[in-house]
């Protein structure tokens, strides 16, 4: 298994990191991706993929941090970060209508400067879409960069997602599938062809207050497979065989 979007430099694995990546590799993640955020600083991160080959990153910023005084910033930050070794896609970056609220134009503002930014550097783009996630596949099939698209543990509707499948958008799977109905039904309307592993740790777990960990990504596999009438190494080949191609090559 590959765990495609992570984070690992979270401050909640300062203790035991060693011991959490142990663990996912015993349980078969062979590989990470650590989504690193240029507004929490990304060092961390880089030192991270600098002690293990295993773990590649993907660099952007939360889409409710944008405001009018860092919107440049940001950008500039991402764009040289981009240029470091071991960054493999752009992202998270997007769209969010949740809790902690944000300024949505300047957002699509900046998300369509990301975009634009992944197409140019011929990086994958990973998307944030909590509460947006039509707004964020009509924002994408608007601008059609020539790059996979993954739509990191989307929340929305499962037709909106199965029409952005049929446009070759990517949808990666986060341990919470177990516990929601939505996730159950996306998994169930896309085909196997458009789904890749993320554990999104230490959120979206199994359980919802306890911090989530990569290893977890055996019970999203399971759940798919069981949604899906489908063995476990089915769901497996293909879900790996998907985040190889969808990271062109790179990790």
């Amino acid at each position: 298994m590959i765990d495609v979007h992570c984070h690992l430099d979270d401050f909640s694995f300062e203790t035991d990191l060693e011991d959490v990546i142990r663990d996912a590799k015993a349980r078969g993640v062979e590989k990470f991706v650590i989504s690193a955020l240029v507004d929490v600083g990304v060092e961390r991160a880089f030192e991270i993929t600098s002690r293990h080959p295993c773990a590649k990153l993907s660099v952007g910023a939360q889409p409710q941090s944008v405001s009018d005084g860092n919107y440049r910033d940001l950008l500039v930050k991402i764009e040289e970060t981009l240029k470091r070794n071991g960054v493999v896609a752009l992202g998270e970056v997007g769209l969010d209508r949740g809790r902690e609220g944000g300024d949505i134009t300047l957002q699509k503002k900046f998300f369509r400067e990301c975009v634009r930014l992944a197409d140019s550097n011929r990086l994958p783009l990973v998307v944030h879409s909590r509460g947006a996630g039509r707004e964020a596949i009509e924002l994408l099939l608007d601008e059609r960069p020539n790059v996979p698209i993954d739509m990191h543990a989307f929340d929305g509707r499962a037709s909106a997602a199965f029409e952005a499948s049929k446009k070759g958008i990517m949808f990666s799977i986060p341990p919470s599938l177990i516990r929601s109905e939505q996730k159950r039904a996306l998994v169930k309307r896309l085909p196997l062809t458009s789904l890749m592993l993320e554990s999104d740790a230490p959120a979206l777990g199994p359980e919802p207050d306890r911090r989530n960990v990569p290893s977890n990504l055996i019970i999203t596999l399971k759940t798919i497979a069981h949604e899906k009438k489908l063995s476990a190494q089915e769901v497996a080949d293909s879900t790996y065989k998907n985040s190889v191609s969808f990271f062109l090559g790179r990790l």
